[in-house]
């Protein structure tokens, strides 16, 4: 079972992170399977254990302290364990440490007469009265447990399991998320509840397994420690050239805020499960997408869905996503960006929304957009037209604004009206973040490319053929099309495509 070193964590989370586990083994118990007792975290204390009539049996609080627990640790503790002893006569009160107990309370509880007077009348002092010291040493009991103990407990339970297939550590993972949010929830378990979801993570495993191809290729998670690491400086000079956004970007800190649109996704999962994103290319749809999950959403439950070719593909990917959700019962987030063309992703969405764990944020383009087939009717969704209006680029260019260095425009104005020039409206922001970096229009740098490439055909070091193949693929990528690299090579025989490959 994977797990963090303890002995370094804070005594409260660590106290809690082995409650977990030892709620984990109560529920493997026989005993507890026999009985039809029910588990309760964080009902009566930090753990019960009820009969089949809802009567308390046991009540443990447990503490994860790595030093010795002594007297002062325990005042609340010890009140809470008398009015507990009171309400519930045949309640067994226990308070379970997986650290040792210090000298004092271990010769007091074990009987021996002078520990037991000191501790009393230390108890007299913290306001208990006679009988209720009495009640405590009758029937309050210390228990020391070692860690290991348990986990290996818990492991050989997993791992004789047939439905997890051998996958100890990540099923010991998704059952402890599960008893977290029951907790949080203060539901009560029983043995058949944890057969229950044994079964879900097994299919899910299975599942997982089965789609691996998806998992691997498709469906990939958000996470600053998976995130393929790169030098900061190429990050960010590839994102003022105009790079596609990654996640890698958004962790080195490339882009700008643009707290409005930000705002405006959380509004809208306030709305929907559904929040889509659109606009022209350009407009830093991914890039603002890719800020909002790493911002607004634990990196353990976000994941992003790459690819969606067509309708078999989209129902495929929804069942891996969905024994995922099923699987881990804690709410996840899927952020599809779709690609030109991508026939499935309507449906992918349809089928996502139906799962109530999963929440799921969509960046498209402009023209997807308009031809996507998606009924409000069927899917309950918000959707954000992004824009690059005059106040927001106010706001970016004083974020990216230097005016000590040379060559920099002397105003937003003078920026604004450069940018603004020759055009029949507001343009991209990928563009006007190139101007105010560069101080040089994109449409002007792209125009010098070309221009170069002419100069080198006139004076024999290229060719017309490159010429035609730029201007394929610029007319390939302004509608959103792709090219096929067999029909390039036949039609340009003499040039190098190799890279294609």
């Amino acid at each position: 079972m994977e797990r963090d070193p303890i002995d370094s964590a804070g005594p409260a989370l660590r106290g809690f992170r082995v409650q977990i586990l030892y709620t984990l083994s109560r529920l493997i118990e026989p005993q507890t399977a026999l009985s039809g007792r029910h588990i309760w975290p964080e009902g009566i204390e930090d753990l019960a254990v009820l009969d089949a009539d809802g009567s308390p049996r046991e009540a443990v609080q447990v503490k994860g302290y790595g030093a010795s627990l002594t007297l002062s640790d325990l005042k609340m503790t010890l009140k809470r364990a008398v009015k507990i002893a009171q309400d519930h006569p045949d309640c067994v009160i226990r308070l379970l440490s997986f650290g040792p107990f210090g000298p004092e309370l271990t010769d007091a509880w074990a009987g021996e007469g002078s520990a037991r007077n000191r501790v009393a009348t230390k108890l007299k002092r913290m306001g208990l009265g006679p009988s209720e010291i009495e009640l405590l040493f009758s029937r309050f009991e210390l228990c020391e447990e070692r860690e290991q103990d348990i986990t290996e407990n818990v492991e050989r339970f997993l791992g004789s399991n047939p439905l997890l297939g051998g996958e100890v550590s990540h099923a010991s993972a998704i059952l402890c998320q599960w008893l977290y949010n029951a907790a949080e929830c203060r539901e009560q378990i029983t043995h058949a509840d944890l057969i229950k979801r044994l079964t879900h993570v097994g299919r899910y495993l299975h599942a997982r397994s089965g789609y691996w191809r998806d998992w691997a290729s498709v469906i990939e998670p958000l996470d600053p420690e998976s995130t393929p690491k790169m030098p900061s400086e190429r990050l960010h000079l590839q994102f003022q050239q105009g790079v596609s956004a990654r996640y890698a970007h958004i962790l080195t800190g490339c882009g700008i805020q643009r707290h409005r649109w930000l705002e405006r996704i959380s509004a809208g999962f306030e709305k929907a499960g559904v929040v889509i994103v659109h606009g022209a290319s350009g407009q830093g749809k991914s890039a603002l997408a890719y800020r909002w999950l790493h911002m607004e959403t634990p990196s353990s439950w976000r994941l992003q869905n790459k690819l969606v070719e067509n309708r078999r593909e989209a129902l495929q990917i929804a069942a891996t996503l969905s024994s995922h959700a099923q699987a881990v019962s804690a709410p996840i987030v899927i952020y599809i960006d779709v690609r030109p063309h991508d026939q499935g992703w309507p449906l992918l969405v349809e089928e996502l929304a139906r799962i109530p764990q999963i929440r799921v944020l969509v960046t498209v383009r402009e023209e997807d957009w308009r031809r996507a087939t998606l009924s409000r009717a069927d899917v309950g969704f918000e959707d954000i037209s992004l824009s690059l209006d005059r106040a927001e680029a106010q706001a970016i260019y004083d974020q990216l604004a230097r005016p000590e260095t040379p060559g920099q425009f002397l105003s937003f104005d003078e920026a604004w009206a450069r940018f603004l020039a020759g055009k029949d409206g507001e343009g991209p922001l990928m563009e006007f973040v190139y101007l105010v970096n560069r101080s040089e229009s994109l449409r002007d740098k792209l125009s010098a490319q070309v221009k170069r490439i002419r100069t080198d055909i006139h004076r024999g070091d290229g060719s017309n053929a490159e010429l035609r193949l730029l201007a394929l693929v610029a007319f390939a990528s302004a509608l959103g099309g792709r090219l096929e690299v067999v029909p390039l090579r036949k039609r340009f025989p003499a040039m190098d495509l190799g890279f294609l490959v």
